[in-house]
């Protein structure tokens, strides 16, 4: 049975890397909570419900029940605002269900005041009106024990996307597989995007999928302190692009953890704070080259939240 479902796997990423449209966005890649935003990028490092956008296998990994987060990428040209929380429908898995939305305005709109005419000194552009663009996808996932050791998982999403005056709709999946080989060692793989669109404009699209795979190390390093590394592999066989991330993490005591990475040559760093019982606030930020300062904010809650309580 187990080489059955491998086998579909294998036929679908096949599939999609034949058909797909080479260079299609993957909407769904965004970072999503600020752990993964301050460790690089690495999706590894998200559990619970976060790990839908990632490696879904790892939903019923951690103690998170809940998460929010919003985004303002190269200050402010970008909004991304996700959400996420795991819920108990029964069953041998992990169920958790998500929102995402990404977006942005500022597209100017020019007209000329008589249209026949070329543009001249007497017949120069002017703007005549401000539009924008957004992405809205609803994420469930379930994530199910095989052993002890190793679980698996899937999500799905459906999203509507509006880019100026096109619209769209869709949906995409994304597998996973997480391995605790270790005690303090976990080695992740995600098969993500294997998805479909289709415009308004009778344009559809296959979505170019990826290959992700990933470790984290765990480690306690003295009385009160714990640390956490992590590095991962994107590979997207249809652009040919490849793609790393690495992450290391700094706790004391549950209390306060601070954060660094590598996202692809830029450096990312982030921290939070437990502010009661369960619930956690924090931040993100990332630098670019030649792009403005990105940053994200969020917050945390537990199982056993005194919130919650």
């Amino acid at each position: 049975m187990n080489r059955f479902y491998i086998h579909i796997i294998l036929v679908a990423f096949l599939l999609s890397a034949v058909f797909a449209d080479s260079f299609v966005n993957d909407l769904l890649y965004f970072d999503n909570d600020i752990r993964v935003s301050s460790m690089g990028g690495c999706r590894i490092s998200s559990s619970g419900p976060a790990a839908l956008a990632g490696n879904p296998a790892r939903i019923g990994n951690g103690s998170v029940l809940a998460y929010a987060s919003h985004e303002q990428l190269y200050q402010g040209l970008l909004i991304s605002d996700a959400a996420g929380v795991a819920l108990d429908i029964g069953g041998p898995g992990k169920f958790a269900i998500g929102l995402l939305y990404a977006g942005g305005g500022g597209i100017k709109v020019t007209g000329l005041p008589d249209p026949s005419q070329p543009v001249s000194a007497n017949n120069r552009p002017y703007e005549v009106a401000e539009k924008g663009h957004y992405d809205v996808a609803l994420q469930p996932g379930y994530a199910l024990p095989l052993t002890d050791n190793i679980n698996i998982g899937a999500s799905c999403a459906v999203f509507f996307r509006r880019h100026v005056d096109a619209t769209a709709y869709g949906g995409a999946s994304t597998v996973g597989i997480d391995w605790k080989i270790l005690p303090v060692l976990d080695i992740g793989f995600a098969f993500a995007n294997f998805g479909y669109t289709t415009w308004n404009t009778g344009k559809s699209e296959f979505g170019a999928p990826s290959l992700t795979l990933g470790a984290q190390f765990d480690s306690q390093i003295s009385a009160g302190f714990s640390g956490a590394v992590c590095a991962e592999g994107r590979f997207s066989p249809q652009e040919s692009l490849f793609e790393g991330f690495a992450g290391a993490e700094v706790s004391y005591a549950d209390i306060i953890a601070i954060r660094g990475g590598v996202n692809n040559g830029r450096f990312t760093a982030g921290a939070d704070l437990r502010i009661i019982r369960g619930l956690r606030v924090g931040a993100a930020m990332g630098f670019h080259y030649d792009l403005p300062l990105s940053y994200r904010i969020g917050a945390t809650l537990e199982r056993g939240a005194a919130v919650a309580d």
